[in-house]
Parts: C-alpha cells; structure tokens; sequence
C-alpha cells in the first residue's frame, strides 16, 4: 500500500511529512505559488531521494 499526503505540503515540512512514511506527495501551491516553479519542482523532487517509478505510481490503484 502506498501512503500520499496531500494539503499544506510545502517546502518546510515536507522532510518531515517523508520521515512520518508518506511515499507520495501531492503538492500543489507549494509549487504553483513559487517565484521560481522550476526550481520548486527539482526541490521537491531532490526531497524524495529516491527514483521515482511513475509507472507504479499511476497504475497501483
């Protein structure tokens, strides 16, 4: 089972919210309010460490 977390994930607390076992993170204006949305992107991407498998992501339902 996979474990997502979603609402108020910003930048701040999203270490946090991966320690506490959330797998997938659902971001929304923790990127979309940013000054530099690419770079917020690559941010929280680099947080998740891990490759990611997009493939398994979307088809786990």
């Amino acid at each position: 089972m996979l474990v997502a977390v979603a609402g108020g994930i910003r930048e701040e607390n999203a270490p946090d919210t991966i320690r506490g076992g959330a797998e997938i993170l659902i971001v929304g204006r923790g990127i979309t309010n940013a000054r530099d949305i690419e770079g917020a992107s690559r941010r929280f991407l680099r947080l998740m460490r891990e490759e990611i498998d997009q493939y398994r992501v979307m088809t786990d339902f």
